[in-house]
């Protein structure tokens, strides 16, 4: 026994053991830097958990393991290169396309402690989205996987970085080796917290995506309190399984579309321990937030947009639900509940008044937030940045009510309202009541043309590998749930949905399927 208690006090011992000198993890100040304020800088949160838990793993990846204090190192290379070698000033943009690997994460702090911005693409965008991105971005430095060197823009003037991932001449192994020489002491971050951090691209699933400008006064959970980032360099359920049955995992995050995909997998197995996940991006069904919970993976329901860098409202557990059924409660949890720690208040507003809509759960206005986590604004597009900030909140595009108890419940984006006769009829609540159906994995619902009432609802079922479901069946369900009116006078049976990079259904592309050859069209 005592062996054993020796054992992993060893093991604590080595996690939190302290470097030979903190100051190897300490950045540059200024003489003249007010002893009472420190700007918010995650790279900050990095150089703490470097200082405290130096040995501990902070990168779990392709069965390898990197240590913070390994981490730090890297970074620290990565930053001194961009500016000694690279030339790259503050405030000039680097764009990165990379999978959900190493380099990624150490570009996020890489870059802003060069103090230069950060622009990261995503891996599912095409040639043409990429190309926009780099050039609208006005970035000086391009850092791109292998795997997608075919996205590189025709005539790229700017340097280029290609990662060959495992390979012995690796270009981002030899760009690290560039600043080996340099310190943490050699690099001073940026002096404001309100300074430009990254632009992030929205989806772009109705025009051109706009660059969304943050600042550094975002959340960096895992890294500030020393966390273990567990990364995949793509979606592999078996190996998501994996990861969650041996890796001690205790929080993970994915949209509703990802978590479908969890609970239905061959290797699903209820877990040993509670797991808690973060899904967001798209509106969870109470029946999938009940069969997460039934492999003792607790969903916490986060709402938040590019717009809004980090989640802005979450759901909370209802104090006293002995009174509820299971439906009750589950539909409760997939709300999107009340504002965030980091967020200022989140409001439900009429866009014409500019005033809070009745706090009935039945007046519907556009969810608006404001506070640290909002954008800056949009990237050289001052119309946009006005149009989505008038009255002093930011307006999101999303169409919501407001219950009594002051919980947010989304209802549709502005876009995807079905108005029908004069009625406002919402789409979210007809994919929910479908989503019930045992046969069926995903739905989405849209408006199609009616020469009588100008608009009715149409659904396109997705269903489950290896069931079937029928039109016939969906209408006779529906029938027997919702308000006639609300009921889809057309049903299409598919393989799948079309989605944007980020995982979200392009709805605009099921609407011009119908809409085709139609005098109305609707973007």
């Amino acid at each position: 026994m005592a062996e054993v208690a020796q054992k992993r006090l060893n093991q604590l011992t080595n996690i939190i053991q302290p470097p030979v000198t903190v100051a190897t993890f300490r950045t540059a100040r200024p003489a003249t830097a007010s002893v009472d304020y420190t700007p918010l800088n995650p790279v900050n949160f990095l150089l703490r958990s470097a200082q405290i838990y130096t040995h501990k793993p902070a990168v779990i990846y392709n069965g390898q393991q990197c240590s913070y204090g390994q981490l730090a190192i890297r970074v620290k290379n990565f930053a001194i290169a961009l500016v000694n070698e690279y030339k790259i000033s503050p405030g000039e943009k680097v764009a990165i396309l990379c999978p959900n690997t190493q380099p990624i994460l150490e570009a996020h702090f890489a870059i802003p402690a060069a103090r230069a911005v950060i622009v990261a693409l995503n891996h599912r965008l095409n040639a043409t989205e990429v190309e926009y991105i780099v050039k609208h971005s006005d970035a000086k430095m391009f850092i791109i996987d292998s795997e997608y060197q075919h996205l590189i823009p025709a005539n790229l003037n700017i340097k280029l970085v290609v990662i060959h991932e495992g390979a012995k001449d690796d270009p981002y192994e030899a760009m690290l080796k560039l600043g080996e020489h340099g310190h943490w002491s050699d690099l001073e971050l940026a002096g404001d917290e309100r300074d430009v951090f990254g632009i992030s691209y929205t989806s772009g699933s109705t025009g051109r995506p706009k660059g969304v400008r943050h600042a550094y006064r975002f959340p960096w959970a895992i890294t500030a309190v020393g966390g273990t980032h567990v990364m995949l360099r793509k979606i592999d359920y078996g190996l998501i399984w994996h990861h969650l049955k041996n890796d001690a995992v205790t929080h993970y995050n994915g949209a509703p579309t990802l978590q479908t995909e969890i609970v239905n997998h061959p290797d699903a197995v209820r877990l040993d321990r509670p797991v808690t996940v973060m899904t967001g991006g798209s509106y969870p069904s109470s029946v999938l937030l009940r069969e997460l919970e039934s492999l003792n993976i607790w969903p916490r329901h986060i709402y938040g947009l590019t717009e809004t860098f980090g989640p802005t409202s979450a759901t909370y557990e209802p104090v006293h639900v002995e009174h509820l059924s299971d439906e009750e409660r589950y539909a409760m949890l997939a709300r999107q509940g009340f504002a965030d720690l980091t967020a200022d208040e989140i409001r439900v507003m009429d866009q014409g008044t500019g005033k809070d809509v009745p706090m009935d759960g039945k007046t519907m206005g556009e969810i608006t937030m404001r506070g640290n986590i909002v954008m800056k604004d949009y990237y050289k597009d001052p119309d946009a940045t006005s149009k989505a900030t008038k009255y002093g909140v930011f307006w999101t595009g999303d169409l919501a009510v407001r219950h009594p108890d002051g919980a947010i419940e989304l209802k549709d984006r502005q876009k995807d309202i079905v108005i029908s006769g004069g009625e406002n009829i919402s789409s979210i609540e007809i994919e929910s009541t479908i989503l019930f159906m045992d046969d069926v994995l995903e739905v989405a619902v849209v408006a199609g043309p009616d020469e009588k009432w100008g608009e009715h609802p149409v659904a396109f079922v997705v269903p489950k590998r290896g069931r079937k479901v029928t039109s016939e069946q969906i209408f006779a369900y529906c029938k027997s749930h919702l308000a006639g009116f609300k009921l889809p006078k057309t049903v299409h049976i598919i393989d799948e949905l079309p989605k944007t990079s980020t995982g979200k259904t392009q709805k605009y592309i099921l609407r011009e399927q119908i809409w085709e050859g139609k005098a109305k069209k609707i973007n």
